[in-house]
């Protein structure tokens, strides 16, 4: 018989939380707890920018698959799940929250909560009606205050449109653009700020136009900055990169070249997030920041060299072949993303690259046919891998659907 097994979960929501304290003080307080029990954590788990409210943390990650794991029966009974809190688990309605604890119970799992050191085995009721009470409660919460935000944030974009430039909607501004100024009273927010040119990127942004219009590429004017260390938008207001490095990308010099609002200071109204997908909404509202480009005709010569340069040129080529290494690929000089230039009709060989490398920002040089990657790691994966027990655990998960194809397809 299997061994129970000690598994740590941590999650957050937001990479603010990423950039704080949160991992670390739930992994503390998790494991002062195991070492009260006198037991260790065997297994870690987390979720990184993954909601408990909108069941993300469930349906797309490492929960999702531990709890998949707990359903099938791969997971030892007398094992534990340790949480430091409650809503680290979900924040989803009690019915939801109900039939994860079911789950769980069935196949004997241990909630532990190390916050209260206290563990829930689902046979007590009141252990399991103040589980759903405090994750109902967090969901009623999150749920009103998401609704009174995006009330106040409607009437703020309302203003905008009757008055532009009067108020500040966001200190996420544009880049080249700050918002100064004000006074912060907790509960009320920010009043008195305004937006003025960024004294360091303001400058930056002429110098793109500029190159532009003089017929220099986005990938161009990207090596150029680069190459004299010029801070990117994301360097310049202290973001930080997965790789640990902030550099200018082609696709961001092409996004601030078509941006109006250093032709007009105009703002674009939207609806959605940047996870859900954005809409636009409405027409532009002129003048809501201050207008960057003071020599007239920059903005239209800048963007009509781009076009010229783009005119005429065919659509890019899509194979529809999915790119198995998709996040799973860093450059070995730099630590940077690699990306996939996709073949042609004429010839051209589908090839991974350093992004960076491409940007002026990284030394490594040329790029790998995709196929001979693919081939070394499926000829790897089929050394180590038995393709029997493949089948079955396919087939487990699936009755209806003969895999045996997509094994033989694969080569293993």
């Amino acid at each position: 018989m299997a061994q129970p097994i000690n598994v740590g979960y941590v999650r957050w929501s937001s990479d603010a939380q990423e950039d704080g304290d949160s991992e670390r003080r739930q992994r503390s307080s998790i494991t002062k707890d195991a070492a009260h029990l006198g037991v260790t954590i065997s297994h870690w788990i987390q979720d990184k920018g993954l909601s408990a409210s909108s069941g993300e943390n469930i349906s797309k990650g490492e929960l999702g698959r531990f709890l998949a794991e707990v359903r099938t029966g791969q997971v030892p009974r007398g094992s534990m799940l340790f949480l430091d809190e409650a809503t680290r688990l979900t924040r989803l309605s009690p019915s939801k929250a109900m039939r994860i604890l079911a789950d769980l119970e069935d196949a004997g799992v241990t909630i532990r909560l190390s916050a209260r050191g206290q563990s829930m085995t689902g046979d007590g009721l009141y252990e399991l009606l103040g589980f759903l009470v405090e994750s109902a409660a967090g969901h009623a919460f999150t749920k009103e205050l998401g609704r009174k935000v995006h009330e106040a944030w409607l009437a703020k974009r309302d203003g905008a449109r009757k008055a532009p430039g009067k108020e500040v909607l966001t200190s996420n501004t544009p880049y080249g653009i700050a918002a100064v100024g004000g006074t912060y009273a907790i509960g009320k927010g920010w009043s008195g700020r305004r937006y003025e040119l960024h004294p360091q990127e303001a400058p930056v942004v002429v110098v793109l136009f500029e190159f532009a219009r003089d017929g220099h590429s986005p990938r161009q004017i990207a090596i150029k900055l680069n190459e004299k260390n010029v801070p990117s938008p994301h360097a310049s207001r202290g973001k930080k990169s997965k790789t640990g490095r902030c550099v200018w990308r082609t696709e961001t010099i092409r996004d601030i070249l078509r941006d109006r609002v250093y032709l007009d200071g105009s703002y674009q109204p939207c609806r959605g997030s940047s996870k859900t997908g954005k809409s636009k909404e409405g027409e532009r509202v002129v003048g809501q920041y201050p207008v960057l480009l003071s020599e007239a005709g920059l903005w239209e010569a800048a963007n009509a060299e781009i076009s010229k340069r783009f005119s005429g040129r065919p659509a890019p080529h899509t194979s529809g072949a999915a790119n198995l290494f998709t996040g799973l690929m860093k450059c070995a000089h730099c630590g940077g993303p690699i990306s996939l230039r996709s073949g042609s009709d004429k010839g051209r060989i589908a090839a991974l690259y350093c992004t960076n490398s491409r940007d002026g920002a990284c030394a490594a040089i040329g790029s790998v046919h995709r196929h001979l990657v693919e081939a070394a790691v499926l000829h790897a994966l089929a050394d180590r891998l038995n393709p029997e027990s493949i089948l079955a655990d396919l087939n487990r998960a699936s009755k209806v659907v003969d895999h045996k194809a997509t094994i033989e397809r694969l080569g293993l």
